[in-house]
């Protein structure tokens, strides 16, 4: 009975730091889904975004398609309780303010137990005003296959999908981000 509870603990832990610091930044398309017509949508590499409408932790009804209209857009999806994803957006935090006004940024729980008010605090506590936040919703989640935290979309503004990937990425990686979707 105590092997299996550790083989257990073992396989959740090993789940736990895979979802959470996986380190592929780049999280490019497969070639048949570059392969598939770019006006569909879906969510890979040059596909239309799924839309969706979301009510953030400041109570503003936003819809994805609105993001987009305006300027590039980065989805970004987080667990509070993830340490990557603390550093991920306090890298972010250190460069956005510069970007703000050329590109949107939403950042959406994807642990649905986490309320507007934990998400609302976990921001204010790390200094994050400038973004947007959301707590989870099950239809975004699934929209976007999200299955792992740093969860990154970077969409212009049609909605195309510029790229994705998965992983904590630094101070510099999100200033060349930024400074692309921009331009």
């Amino acid at each position: 009975m105590k092997n299996k509870f550790i083989i257990g603990l073992f396989l959740i832990s090993i789940a736990f730091i895979y979802g959470c610091s996986s380190s592929d930044p780049t999280g490019e398309a497969s070639p048949q889904a570059l392969q598939q017509d770019s006006g569909d949508i879906g969510i890979n590499q040059g596909q239309t975004a799924p839309d969706f409408t979301i009510k953030t932790v400041d109570e503003k009804e936003i819809s994805l398609s609105s993001l987009t209209q305006e300027k590039p857009t980065v989805l970004y999806f987080f667990a509070t309780w993830c340490p990557n994803c603390a550093r991920d957006l306090a890298a972010v935090n250190k460069v956005y303010p510069q970007y703000k006004d050329k590109v949107n940024f939403l950042a959406i729980g994807m642990d649905v137990k986490e309320g507007a008010d934990l998400i609302r605090s976990y921001r204010q506590s790390k200094g994050l005003g400038l973004t947007d936040f959301a707590a989870g919703n099950n239809n975004v989640l699934g929209k976007y296959n999200v299955v792992y935290t740093t969860t990154k979309f970077f969409m212009d503004k049609d909605r195309k999908i510029l790229n994705k990937g998965i992983g904590a990425v630094d101070e510099t990686a999100w200033n060349q981000i930024f400074q692309s979707m921009s331009q």
